[in-house]
């Protein structure tokens, strides 16, 4: 009997759609999704003809944490190696020169939630649920969330749910700024591909230094970050595609971004 893949991948309208595919265990993240994840994302982001990437679930989850199986017997130096890899992993993500998407399908928890907040922008459907429940284990959260929570929701909110382990419906996630939109469950995938679809249609260096603008500068002090923005610019400026663009709206023609 053929072994299911563990991430799934197909191509719509220039988006990369990246599927976490373990159902029967709420495509819980363990090291071979991890592997594979990895992989398909390297991909996406190296393939010429994607403009954007969409990560998210199969069945009744978007991804509702690690597997916990994974983390028997490893004790400190191991559990910070797995930590340091989660990093690395979701790292590309946040860093990636694409827009990356997460459509948040049902469950977001611990790791799951951890890696959509890695994403750049995050869709929900009317169901989902998100948290970080570690410390009904004892634990806490190693992917990220101890760092990324804070810096969505602010530092008493995030401490509420990181200490209480209360999961987060869809509507308060909203309210909290942790998603940024939220529509119907047969309306999410829809709505993601669109999203993807309109970014995709801009032009590819201006969004990719737009992601890099936005990354490092929320890093640094505004008078950084502003500098930061001028050095952008100054990039942005000697491309092809920028003065294709300002020469086609004065002509009141169409443009056609190259990504040069």
């Amino acid at each position: 009997m053929k072994k299911e893949n563990v991430v799934l991948s197909e191509v719509k309208d220039n988006t990369a759609i990246i599927t976490l595919n373990r159902p029967k265990v709420f495509n819980s993240l363990n090291s071979e999704l991890e592997v594979e994840l990895e992989r398909i994302f390297d991909d996406a982001v190296a393939g010429k003809k994607i403009r954007a990437i969409v990560i998210t679930g199969n069945g009744r989850a978007f991804a509702a944490g690690k597997d916990i199986s994974e983390f028997v017997g490893k004790g400190g130096e191991g559990m910070s190696a797995i930590s340091k890899n989660d990093h690395r992993i979701f790292g590309k993500i946040k860093n990636a020169p694409k827009p990356v998407i997460a459509a948040i399908n049902g469950l977001a928890l611990g790791g799951g939630l951890e890696l959509a907040m890695f994403c750049h922008i995050r869709v929900a459907s009317e169901k989902a649920v998100l948290g970080q429940p570690e410390t009904m284990l004892g634990a806490m959260p190693g992917a990220g969330g101890t760092q990324l929570l804070p810096r969505f929701i602010g530092r008493g909110a995030a401490l509420y749910y990181l200490l209480t382990g209360e999961n987060i419906p869809a509507q308060e996630a909203y309210r909290l700024g942790l998603v940024d939109k939220i529509v119907p469950p047969d309306k999410l995938m829809v709505t993601a591909l669109a999203i993807a679809k309109v970014i995709g249609q801009k032009g590819p260096i201006a969004t990719k230094l737009i992601l890099e603008a936005v990354n490092k500068g929320l890093e640094l002090s505004l008078d950084k970050g502003l500098e930061l923005e001028r050095n952008q610019w100054k990039i942005n400026g000697d491309t092809e595609d920028f003065n294709n663009g300002i020469k086609s709206f004065m002509e009141r023609k169409p443009v056609v971004f190259k990504g040069k």
